[in-house]
């Protein structure tokens, strides 16, 4: 593959992406050519260098170059999926790593958690590009959930 072309792998958490990165990206791509996502001014200075994109990114990337691209991501099962990043959250070993939502997460349920919008969805976020926590979840019209699948639905 050249540097002409760019391979976008969308990280939703709690889908194997980390596994993925690990077993398959990092053992077949030299680290100097992998770009892990941290925000998107920097994507648009340096992402020329690179051929795969990593990170916890949501659709729209190729916007933003004039590469080709090829987007990839994994899916889960929604509940699984929910219940498995409430948990990791929950049951990470503070002594290593604090998860930001952690205290979060310790003062409410399973239940709590996903009553907040925020937290709903994320897989269809992602996919659907409105991850941006300053437009999702306050879309200011009653049909925003359906935009954002009817998006995401597109994007396939």
């Amino acid at each position: 593959m050249s540097l002409d072309n760019l391979i976008v792998f969308t990280h939703i958490p709690k889908t194997s992406g980390t596994s993925f990165q690990k077993s398959l990206v990092e053992t077949n791509i030299n680290d100097d050519q992998i770009y892990i996502y941290k925000d998107l001014k920097r994507f648009i200075q340096e992402h020329n260098r690179y051929k795969f994109v990593v990170g916890h990114v949501p659709y729209g990337l190729h916007y933003f170059t004039n590469k080709k691209v090829k987007c990839i991501t994994f899916l889960r099962y929604p509940i699984e999926r929910a219940v498995s990043f409430y948990f990791f959250i929950k049951d990470s070993d503070t002594r290593f790593y604090k998860h930001p939502l952690r205290d979060y997460v310790d003062s409410v349920t399973l239940k709590e958690f996903y009553e907040n919008k925020k937290f709903q969805s994320q897989q269809t976020k992602f996919i659907s590009g409105f991850i941006n926590d300053r437009l999702y979840p306050s879309v200011p019209y009653p049909g925003g959930n359906k935009l954002i699948l009817n998006t995401a639905i597109a994007h396939f």
